[in-house]
């Protein structure tokens, strides 16, 4: 029985201090691929020049979620508004319920922290307005009134 006992306890031990190595190497391992998807994500949603220093993934820290930062974040307008910073931050976090980063009914964000942020909200003489920055990803026809957005916040 003892030694029954022994061995579930070894194995026991040896899976939560592999789980542990996992959630500590992961994000450094794919470090290089995640900004580049983080930039190149970034870069297709918006009509801005958004730059940032570097991130942070990171699942301690607000643990059980998975956090995510943001560190020297710039946003600069475009076409009317070039050279106009809209927003400087020293960090910009999300907090994510790790259980939504597996299903497909969309990310659940439990929080979202910024740090020293700097907002220059600029409107121009005809009207149009330097936060505007988003890109239109769809037509009238596109548009379905039923569906539900992919995007959970939760505050």
């Amino acid at each position: 029985m003892k030694k029954t006992a022994g061995w579930i306890l070894k194995i026991t031990g040896g899976l939560l201090a592999l789980i542990l190595i996992l959630l500590f190497t992961i994000p450094a391992l794919f470090k290089e691929k995640i900004r580049t998807g983080v930039e190149k994500i970034v870069n297709e949603s918006v009509n801005a020049r958004v730059s940032f220093e570097g991130y942070r993934i990171g699942f301690f820290r607000n643990f059980p979620n998975l956090s995510f930062g943001l560190d020297g974040l710039s946003v600069a307008g475009t076409g009317n508004f070039e050279g106009d910073t809209l927003a400087e931050l020293k960090s910009f976090n999300l907090v994510f319920n790790m259980a939504s980063l597996f299903k497909k009914s969309g990310f659940e964000i439990k929080s979202v922290i910024l740090e020293r942020a700097r907002i220059n909200a600029l409107v121009n003489a005809d009207g149009k307005a330097n936060w505007d920055i988003a890109k239109d990803t769809t037509t009238v026809e596109e548009v379905d009134e039923e569906s539900e957005s992919a995007l959970k916040l939760k505050l």
